[in-house]
């Protein structure tokens, strides 16, 4: 087996070979499309020649990269040979089709035209099925004979094939790959399809005329075709003389072509007889025969109907792209890669590249080569769970429970034809339906009888038997002249208020020009009236799809419009996620992308999306006592339990560290035995560069989970990162570190331990300490907790704040800070004297080693701290990082770092390098929003213009692309204190201010106060949000803007007053 190394220099010999032939493959192809007049027809044949060898060249080379490729790489890369190889073929024909021109127009074009025949030339320029006189020397202008290609209609087979054969395929002037590329040419749609897969080469000829006979030329078939048309034969309407003509011309010449085919059309049984002839060759057209096909016949079942599987939710029932239970389009993929399934047919055991169908079958959506189900392409009803919801139209919606009944808004017309317009209730449990009596006396409607009806409520015992009225009348629709007969039984029960389809669904059925049945308008208190049983619910409901908007929410269609039915609490979001369709297109398309992307948009809501409810759940409850309940130090190190699933059944460094230990071979629980694969990814920075060991806790074999899916990933205990960078700058003196090898100070409990094993070499020291590896391979396992668990940060945020807890009299400064101002492992704290400082330090010192946790890479404005640190030879930067913004301690400011050879102009500029761009601009606090917002206008640009990711910009917008990259180099120079510079004795205000465009709206949060009577004004924060694209007024857009501020007051004073 080759090594990944051998792997991917495999790969890039083989690119690097294969663009060579695709130049080769350009070049022959544009010298073709631009040959002269004089043109020699050697060089025409020798570059055919060249081209159809380097064809053949690339297809060998394009095989073997396909058998290195994954899944997804190959359906990428599939696409470009494809193209490719129809440029090549095509060209091919067109210079076949050159030659042919040049030596026998008649035979290469068949248009006989303007013919010189002489008996010297005659076998050159005559068609085989025409005769002439061989001695005298004349010529002849005969007219124009054009062969139709053919497109799959099996009636018009038989002249397509006789003329084929006499104009080409009987031709002997022609070769037999003239022969098949003149027969590729001349087929459309289906036909063509059908023989797509098949090389144009003289040896696979045969095959495909036998393919085409077998398809198209059968010839129960041909005369089924024939009787099914004079069988439905459609009567005329209108009788005249040339409509009567042409059924006479239409029946004629197929019951000629009955009689060309051998059939007697006088025989009145025929027709009969060959139609159960047809259905029956149809019911056994998959038996295999080898007598007629040439096929394997060693089994003779005949193939079976494939029923309806599920390959996401494992149920029979309905196909994967109808599947309601796994929706997102990534889980699906992860679906199918762990359950070892093709990405274009859905079966297990091969890949795309090895897939019996993968060169037939093609996602109809996007034509691309992968399963339907698993499309990004847009679909035209779009799954509104599936779609992001953004603050905007978020505001205000706190719904209780409530369930859609099937409700429409009609009217109902009497015998007088006096109408009144109300609204009915479909109910299907209802054996009987019933209409107010305020209704029949108003409408005056026709009373048909009278009879008892046993009435019983749901969970009543008791039975009462009452003698209602019956009536009939009409129900009309609102929007049509559709009309419904109705009989009902009088009832005075009165129905709660029922509100009508609300607002947002009415706007996606706007937008997709769906006729609600009770739609939201100036009628939303029309009482209920009517109520529709179950004897006249399926004359109204019809029987096509409802459409989905959610697992609990659906529009049924019926004669009075779609009818909304469903639980609104469980689509709350879903009403949001419409109205973001219709306001925000662009950002939900960009969401659906890819998850670089999402995270570039919702950067934007940090800190100012609604207040959610940040109470765990249940089971994260139980999941933190069960961590507490289970305290342990062994050595000064906190010990730790995985947190695992209740219905699961399931490098040198790190070993002189004694961070893994080797496992031994006594017997242990399996269902909790996992071996972790590993590989080394190396970081470059500041041209340095480190090593490190990556353990992959997401693998797992076909069929079976995955470590981290046996594992809980726990309540999420880590602080807002807006939040914390605002009190980062509330303090005069500031501090940050972050815990050494974090993760590794966790000892990990005895009994979990199995599941982290791997394997690596024996090891061992020379004389010089140089490490060598020997040809023995180990089993090892993780004595500390490992980064890479899904619960890892869990464990770790759960012990620090544990250790706040137990030592918070012992250590209140540092035990503070630990608990509101630690994200993973980094510490960002503040204080606001030096002496404060100091005390920080040593406590924080202190308390950590209560745990084995050391602290390394310090960083302050404190002077004296700083001399401090230079005492004890500890190490520290002017310049570091603060959850990812830059820091310098010395000038105390936030400062960009734009690597200006990222930003170097690119040719072309498109789309993906847009992205790129404005993504690596991290402004989490707003500090920079005037510069990054002109670049999320540009980028939503380019999705409202359809701009592909790699297709070049168009030239107004690479023209602000380039501009902007221009001037966001200067961000380098701006450079904005850290400390607010507010004291305990300063008189301050916050002010915020809000502005809104037609392009972007947004908020800035100020401080002002007063020291040492110096005013001052420092920026707190900001933020901004792109106009919806669907069109907006500006007061409107000025409304979301102080929205925007009223959030971003509320949370600054929230989190820091």
């Amino acid at each position: 087996m080759s090594t990944p190394d051998e792997t991917a220099n495999k790969m890039a010999q083989l690119k690097r070979k294969r663009k060579t032939i695709r130049g080769n493959i350009t070049r022959f192809s544009v010298e073709i499309s631009n040959l002269k007049d004089d043109f020699s027809i050697e060089d025409v044949e020798y570059i055919c020649n060249r081209l159809t060898t380097t064809l053949n060249e690339m297809k060998i080379t394009d095989n073997e990269i396909h058998n290195l490729l994954s899944d997804e790489e190959y359906e990428n890369d599939i696409l470009q040979c494809e193209s490719y190889n129809d440029n090549a073929e095509f060209a091919i024909f067109k210079a076949k089709k050159i030659i042919q021109n040049k030596l026998a127009p008649t035979a290469a074009t068949n248009n006989f035209t303007d013919l010189a025949i002489n008996n010297n030339n005659l076998a050159m320029n005559l068609n085989p099925c025409i005769t002439t006189p061989a001695i005298q020397s004349y010529t002849v202008k005969l007219p124009t004979i054009k062969l139709e290609p053919f497109n799959g209609d099996v009636e018009l087979w038989q002249s397509f094939w006789e003329q084929f054969q006499s104009s080409i395929d009987n031709n002997p002037n022609l070769s037999v790959i003239d022969k098949h590329v003149f027969l590729r040419g001349y087929l459309q749609d289906e036909p063509k399809r059908l023989v797509d897969g098949i090389s144009i080469i003289a040896d696979t000829y045969e095959a495909t005329k036998k393919l085409l006979m077998d398809k198209y030329g059968d010839k129960n078939r041909i005369i089924q075709a024939h009787l099914d048309f004079l069988e439905n034969l459609t009567p005329i309407q209108n009788p005249s003389p040339t409509s009567l003509n042409e059924v006479f011309i239409e029946c004629n010449r197929r019951l000629q072509a009955l009689r060309a085919l051998g059939e007697d059309e006088e025989v009145e049984g025929a027709l009969t007889t060959l139609k159960i002839r047809g259905e029956q060759s149809v019911q056994y057209d998959f038996k295999p025969s080898t007598a007629k096909l040439y096929v394997n016949s060693k089994n003779t079942t005949p193939v079976k109907k494939r029923s309806p599987f599920c390959a996401f939710c494992d149920t029979n029932g309905h196909w994967p792209q109808d599947c309601n239970v796994v929706t997102d389009i990534n889980s699906r993929k992860q679906k199918l890669k762990n359950s070892n399934r093709c990405f274009l047919c859905t079966n297990r055991g091969h890949n795309v590249n090895n897939c019996p169908r993968k060169d037939k079958a093609r996602c109809y959506k996007c034509k691309k080569r992968h399963h339907v189900s698993i499309c990004k392409t847009v679909s035209e009803n779009p799954n509104l769970t599936t779609i992001p919801v953004t603050s905007i139209n978020n505001v205000d919606i706190i719904t209780p429970k409530f369930t859609h009944l099937q409700t429409a808004r009609v009217y109902v017309i009497g015998p007088t034809g006096k109408t009144k317009v109300t609204r009915c209730l479909l109910d299907g449990g209802s054996q009987s339906s019933f209409i107010h009596p305020n209704l029949i006396d108003f409408l005056q409607l026709e009373i048909t009888g009278s009879e008892k009806l046993n009435l019983q409520a749901f969970e009543s015992i008791s039975t009462n038997t009452e003698t209602r009225r019956k009536v009939k009348f009409i129900l009309s629709s609102i929007w049509s002249n559709s009309k419904i007969n109705i009989q009902a039984f009088e009832s005075s029960n009165t129905y709660a208020f029922h509100p009508s389809t609300p607002q947002p669904v009415s706007s996606f059925a706007h937008s997709q020009k769906l006729k609600l049945a009770d739609p939201s308008d100036s009628l939303n208190d029309l009482p209920i009236e009517i109520l529709i049983g179950a004897y006249f619910y399926w004359t109204i409901v019809h029987t096509k799809s409802p459409i989905r908007l959610s697992a609990t929410h659906v529009l049924i269609p019926t004669v009075f419009g779609w009818i909304l039915s469903g639980n609104r609490s469980f689509t709350t979001k879903a009403y949001s996620s419409v109205s973001s369709v219709l306001n925000i297109s662009s950002e939900t398309l960009v969401r659906d992308v890819d998850d670089h992307v999402r995270r570039f948009w919702d950067l934007e809501t940090i800190g100012i999306k609604t207040m959610q409810d940040k109470g765990m759940t249940i089971r994260n409850s139980e999941i933190l006592s069960d961590f507490h309940n289970l305290f342990c130090k062994v050595d000064g190190s906190r010990v730790v339990k995985l947190p695992w699933k209740p219905e699961n059944r399931c490098n040198r460094t790190i070993i002189d560290n004694q961070h893994v230990e080797l496992a031994d071979n006594s017997p242990c629980n399996e269902s909790k035995l996992f071996y972790l694969p590993h590989h080394i990814v190396k970081k470059q920075k500041n041209g340095e560069k480190k090593w490190r060991i990556v353990f992959d806790t997401s693998s797992h074999t076909p069929g079976h989970p995955s470590l981290n899916d046996a594992l809980e990933q726990g309540p999420n205990l880590l602080p807002e990162i807006f939040a914390t960078l605002l009190r980062f700058r509330l303090h005069k003196f500031a501090i940050t570190s972050d815990g050494r090898q974090a993760f590794l100070q966790l000892i990990l409990d005895e009994e979990d331990r199995n599941c982290t094993r791997f394997l690596w070499f024996r090891t061992e020291k020379d004389a010089n300490g140089k490490i060598h590896l020997l040809n023995e391979i180990l089993t090892y396992r993780f004595s500390r907790l490992p980064f890479g668990l899904t619960s890892s940060p869990f464990l770790l945020s759960a012990t620090l704040r544990e250790l706040a807890n137990m030592h918070s009299d012992s250590y209140p400064t540092a035990a503070k800070h630990l608990e509101n101002n630690i994200f993973m492992d980094d510490f960002v704290m503040g204080v606001d004297t030096a002496e404060q400082a100091t005390t920080l330090y040593q406590e924080m010192q202190d308390l950590m080693t209560q745990i084995g946790l050391p602290l390394a890479k310090w960083s302050t404005n404190s002077k004296n701290l700083q001399a401090i640190w230079e005492l004890m030879d500890i190490i520290f930067k002017c310049n570091t990082q603060v959850l990812e913004i830059n820091w310098n301690t010395k000038e105390d400011v936030f400062h960009t770092d734009i690597n200006e050879s990222v930003y170097q102009f690119a040719v072309p500029a498109t789309k993906r390098l847009l992205l790129k761009i404005v993504s690596k601009l991290y402004d989490p606090l707003g500090l920079y929003a005037p510069a990054v917002v002109v670049g999320k206008i540009l980028f939503q640009t380019t999705w409202l213009m359809g701009v592909q990711w790699d297709e070049i910009l168009p030239p107004d917008i690479a023209a602000s692309f380039n501009r902007w990259v221009s001037e966001i180099s200067s961000l380098n120079k701006i450079h904005i204190p850290r400390w607010i510079g507010i004291s305990a004795t300063s008189h301050m205000s916050i002010h915020v201010f809000c502005d809104a465009s037609e392009k972007a709206y947004g908020a800035a949060l100020y401080i002002c106060f007063t020291e040492l009577n110096e005013t001052k004004v420092r920026l707190v924060c900001s933020r901004k949000r792109l106009s919806p694209l669907k069109k907006v007024t500006l007061p409107r857009l000025e409304l979301l803007a102080a929205l925007l501020g009223a959030r971003l007051l509320h949370i600054f004073a929230r989190k820091l007053v």
